[in-house]
């Protein structure tokens, strides 16, 4: 019946506007200006107009003129809360939001989220209220609040016959009481200077910050501020309501440099090493996977796992640097496997080994038939160049020994 009752009027309203005398409608800047500390008096406010906001239930007519009062949780309980008009006629509509940390009270109203009641009143009496601890018959059960929390109480006034209203807190044991906010900052750890931006808190949150390296509404950023010790500052509430500004030292500390690691790949007969070409031995060293170790003097990585990637950042006073690009250790490179055969060479009547090393540049083959080591040459194509030692004999097969290079030969 109520329902029916209010769009019915809404209906009229609307109609006689489209007839009579058509109206614009249009939202003021924000106005949760008005901040209240203690309510339990029964304070008088007085109604403006709108400014953006939404509600799971309120109706907020274009043209309904509302009221936003900000206001500050001191003691744990339920808001027990009544609002009388100064008629005893219409609907007094009411919402109540809890303002978010960061976030500013014309924010929060736009947000339903955080809306925690509303009241869509059911009777046509001038009042409204949470709880059951006065006897206004228009009523939603109160919800709990908690000490630290700011809320905003907004009322509208629907049928437009009140001009103020009051806004009383009951007194009873299980009641949350209002007052005075809390300016108190939360306190925190240093930051390294590549931290992110860190939202700041207090008791009471929705007032100013400032500050190097903070915005308004609490965000420090340690890379803006640098290294160092920052004072920032914070203040909360406004009028008799406003807090003391509260102040607090936030230490930077610069972050160890990231690691650079040089790798040498492993070669035939030789295995590969890393070193962190960087090193400090006053900072500590953590490998991805874990694993591995350094040497704090020379920068040499031992333990590593074949073909594993490897990433590495330091560490020092609770600050970290940026990881490493990957790095590995490959196996050690085998020796190529070849048989070698000793034939009559027809044109200059000697001996020619046969081999094929083709594409590996400059390098000495040392192959043995089991008792003596010989050496051959490679050209820098890998073609055969001659026995180093003549007295070979025919037909003899041969073991490879080693292969070396003086231009870093690899066998891929």
């Amino acid at each position: 019946m109520k329902l029916f009752i209010k769009q019915a009027l809404l209906m009229q309203v609307l109609l006689c506007g489209l007839i009579f005398s058509p109206v614009s409608f249009s939202y003021s800047q924000c106005s949760t200006d008005v901040v209240a500390c203690d309510l339990s008096s029964a304070p008088t406010f007085t109604f403006v107009d709108q400014s953006p906001a939404v509600s799971s239930c309120l109706e907020l007519v274009p043209g309904n003129s509302v009221a936003y009062i900000t206001t500050y949780v001191v003691s744990d309980g339920y808001l027990n809360m009544l609002i009388n008009g100064d008629s005893n006629n219409g609907y007094l509509d009411v919402a109540v939001y809890s303002v978010p940390s960061g976030m500013s009270p014309c924010d929060a109203i736009q947000d339903v989220a955080t809306e925690i009641q509303c009241n869509f009143a059911d009777f046509a009496n001038g009042c409204n209220q949470l709880g059951t601890e006065f006897s206004c018959t228009s009523s939603v059960p109160a919800p709990h609040v908690t000490a630290g929390q700011t809320l905003v109480i907004m009322v509208e006034n629907w049928s437009g016959l009140s001009s103020s209203f009051s806004v009383e807190i009951a007194s009873s044991p299980d009641s949350a009481q209002l007052g005075v906010p809390d300016a108190t900052i939360n306190p925190v750890l240093p930051f390294c200077i590549n931290d992110s931006p860190y939202q700041m808190t207090a008791v009471n949150n929705g007032g100013n910050w400032s500050g190097s390296g903070i915005s308004n509404d609490g965000i420090f950023d340690p890379s803006l501020a640098g290294v160092g010790i920052h004072t920032v500052s914070y203040s909360i509430g406004s009028g008799t309501c406003s807090s003391n500004i509260q102040s607090i030292n936030l230490e930077v500390i610069d972050a160890p440099s990231i690691p650079v690691v040089l790798s040498t790949p492993s070669s035939c007969g030789a295995v590969g090493t890393n070193f962190i070409t960087n090193i400090d031995p006053s900072v500590s060293y953590e490998f991805v996977p874990a694993g591995p170790t350094v040497d704090l003097t020379t920068g040499e990585i031992s333990g590593m796992m074949l073909n594993q990637l490897y990433k590495v950042y330091a560490k020092k006073n609770n600050c970290n640097s940026g990881e490493s690009s990957n790095f590995s250790l490959s196996p050690i490179l085998p020796l190529p496997t070849a048989s070698f055969s000793v034939v009559t060479n027809s044109v200059c009547g000697g001996y020619a080994g046969e081999i094929d090393f083709t594409g590996k540049p400059n390098a000495t083959v040392t192959i043995t038939d089991g008792t003596t080591e010989y050496d051959i040459l490679l050209d820098a194509s890998g073609n055969y160049l001659g026995w180093h030692t003549p007295d070979l004999t025919e037909d003899t097969t041969f073991t490879l020994v080693s292969v070396t290079s003086v231009d870093n030969f690899q066998e891929q």
